[in-house]
C-alpha cells in the first residue's frame, strides 16, 4: 500500500484496500475505526445483547494496532457496539 501523507489520505487508502472494517476521518489526530459486524469469536455466536465489557479485548487490539501504525500512544474509546444493540461497532482512536 502507498504511504499516506496525511491521516485523511491514510483513511482513504485503508478504505480502498480493506473490506473487514472502515476508517472515518475526524481530524489529523482522531479517526473512527468501524466494523460492520462483530468479529469476536467469544461473543459473535451469542444471539442476545451483552455488556460492552465483552468488547474490551477488541479495544486493546485496536490500541495496539494503531499505536504501532502511528508510532504514538493512542487512546481508544468504544462509541458503539453491535453486541450492545448498535448497527455497527465504532471505536474512536485519538492521539
Amino acid at each position: 500500500m502507498k504511504k499516506a501523507d496525511s491521516i485523511k489520505e491514510f483513511a482513504y487508502l485503508f478504505n480502498q484496500n480493506e473490506t473487514f472494517a472502515s476508517l472515518e476521518y475526524i481530524s489529523e489526530n482522531k479517526i473512527l475505526f468501524c466494523y460492520p459486524e462483530c468479529y469476536c469469536p467469544c461473543v459473535k455466536r451469542v444471539p442476545e445483547e451483552l455488556s460492552e465489557t465483552w468488547c474490551y479485548c477488541t479495544l486493546g487490539n485496536a490500541e495496539g494496532i494503531f499505536s504501532e501504525v502511528f508510532k504514538k500512544d493512542v487512546k481508544v474509546t468504544l462509541l458503539k457496539s453491535i453486541k450492545t444493540g448498535a448497527d455497527k461497532c465504532v471505536i474512536e482512536v485519538e492521539w
